[in-house]
């Protein structure tokens, strides 16, 4: 930069404003009307060329990292006419976007402009910043997938879409549920259930096709959106084709996962035409799948029964807290009549519907968390009563167990300190449901072997409702096996003949 007067002193004033311009953090530079380059500061240099400073460069030189120089040329021309400017500015460097503040200002001379200096406020990492702060939050970090924020709006656009071209838009919601992952948890760590989560993610869009969109929903549970299909039956390919993909063995970090799924669908406009309703829906039909239903359709009766279904879990909290629930025993005798032991038998008192069976709310208990607390009221309770009641002859007591509470860490613990009260093990005997058992066939029989090793006798219940196989039985070493009377109806069905 050079003085009008030429005295030592000026150039000296000069060389201190140069000095302070070349530790600037912004990119200064400034050019005659002509367009050659007077001056660039460090930061100019580094930014826009991208190299060791020349010692003469020209503005091309200064300029040779921007991929397309004729923006910034072109207003660097209107400012040697007398323009200035001053606004947002991006460019692309070496495949690299920049983008932040530019200024322009001429220079003005005897009324004409001589030169013309150039500002650059580099705001790349704030504006990375800021996206990745937009991304955080439509996007789950974990899984990469759009989260509950995202759903809500895109579902309305398709909503919106679908209700002003009914004719060619379809629109279904697909809730996907990994049935086992409580028991991943209760093993991996979190970053090993998100890796699996991102996995099922990566399953379920490979399944469908590019224009639907997969979002995670809450810690279980993935939710698509599907579009452009032909009939309903083609909802259920769908699934049954997620479904058979997420069941393919997973091996993440050296480990080896089988994923189960359960998947309900609502289809709009039939099941709701609103997010609440196709997504609430979908929610319901897919309570309604277990181990031998994997895909469920929305569809009226499912409503009533949703409906009956969360009055059900409501009133749950209030019979364990107020002491609505009770037992009851029902003796188990040998074949010459002798009463051998008594199971214990759960029945609800409740206020409005009387006295209700353990089928009207135990499958609500075993798909919420309140499942844990009825248990354990059931552990406590039956050996309470056995002492009072039973202590002083052989028999021996059994009560059934939700293999939905083998996830529970302090399982073992509560069976301990509940024989602790003074009821022998070798008269305590647990049930578990056949279909529950193979829910997580290797996590039941695990803890089913802890059971065991403490003496407690292991019965298996319903046997033969489920696919389970008679192979099974030599692994979980039951004491009994109750055959469900559906699977003795159909040993004993007319016309039958076995090897």
């Amino acid at each position: 930069m050079h003085s009008d007067n030429g005295t030592g002193t000026s150039r000296i004033i000069d060389r201190l404003k140069g000095l302070a311009l070349d530790r600037q953090a912004d990119a200064v530079f400034i050019v005659d009307r002509e367009l050659n380059l007077i001056y660039r500061n460090r930061a100019a240099h580094v930014l826009f060329a991208g190299s060791t400073p020349e010692p003469n460069p020209t503005l091309t030189g200064l300029l040779s990292s921007i991929e397309d120089q004729g923006s910034l040329l072109a207003l660097l021309r209107q400012s040697g006419k007398g323009q200035s400017h001053h606004g947002q500015f991006s460019f692309k460097s070496k495949g690299r976007e920049i983008i932040g503040q530019l200024r322009i200002n001429p220079v003005f001379r005897n009324g004409d402009c001589s030169h013309v200096v150039v500002a650059f406020h580099d705001e790349t990492r704030y504006w990375r910043l800021q996206h990745r702060v937009a991304q955080d939050e439509f996007v789950d970090r974990s899984t990469g997938l759009y989260n509950r924020k995202t759903l809500d709006i895109m579902l309305n656009m398709e909503i919106e879409k679908a209700e002003r071209d009914p004719a060619t838009s379809r629109l279904a919601v697909m809730m996907i549920r990994i049935n086992n992952l409580d028991h991943f948890r209760a093993v991996y760590d979190e970053s090993t259930i998100n890796h699996i989560l991102e996995h099922v993610g990566t399953i379920v869009r490979k399944s469908l096709r590019s224009n639907d969109v997969v979002f995670r929903f809450d810690e279980n549970r993935l939710l698509a959106v599907v579009t452009q299909f032909g009939w309903k039956s083609d909802l259920l390919i769908m699934a049954q084709r997620i479904e058979d993909n997420i069941a393919v063995p997973f091996h993440p970090r050296d480990t080896d996962i089988h994923l189960r799924a359960g998947i309900g669908i609502s289809v709009h406009p039939d099941d709701g035409n609103s997010t609440e309703q196709l997504v609430g829906n979908s929610m319901a039909a897919l309570n309604e799948t277990d181990a031998a239903l994997t895909v469920q359709m929305f569809n009226r009766e499912i409503h009533r029964l949703a409906v009956d279904r969360l009055q059900i879990r409501s009133g749950l909290s209030t019979a364990v807290r107020e002491n609505q629930l009770e037992l009851y025993y029902m003796p188990i005798v040998d074949h010459d009549r002798h009463v051998q032991g008594v199971e214990a038998l759960i029945r609800w008192n409740h206020p409005e519907r009387g006295l209700l069976g353990p089928d009207s709310f135990l499958p609500v208990a075993i798909h919420s968390r309140i499942i844990g607390g009825i248990s354990r009221w059931v552990m406590y309770r039956a050996q309470e009563d056995y002492r009072n009641w039973f202590a002083q002859s052989d028999i021996f007591l059994s009560f059934n167990q939700s293999a939905k509470d083998f996830a529970d860490k302090f399982l073992i613990e509560g069976i301990d300190s509940s024989l602790a009260g003074g009821v022998k093990v070798s008269r305590l005997k647990i049930e578990i449901t056949e279909s529950e058992l193979m829910e997580d066939f290797d996590l039941s029989t695990l803890m089913l072997d802890q059971l065991r090793q403490r003496g407690i006798g292991i019965f298996i219940d319903d046997f033969g409702v489920g696919q389970s196989s008679l192979s099974y039985l030599h692994d979980i070493q039951a004491e009994v096996v109750k055959l469900d009377h559906s699977f003795m109806m159909r040993i004993e069905g007319p016309g039958r003949e076995f090897d």
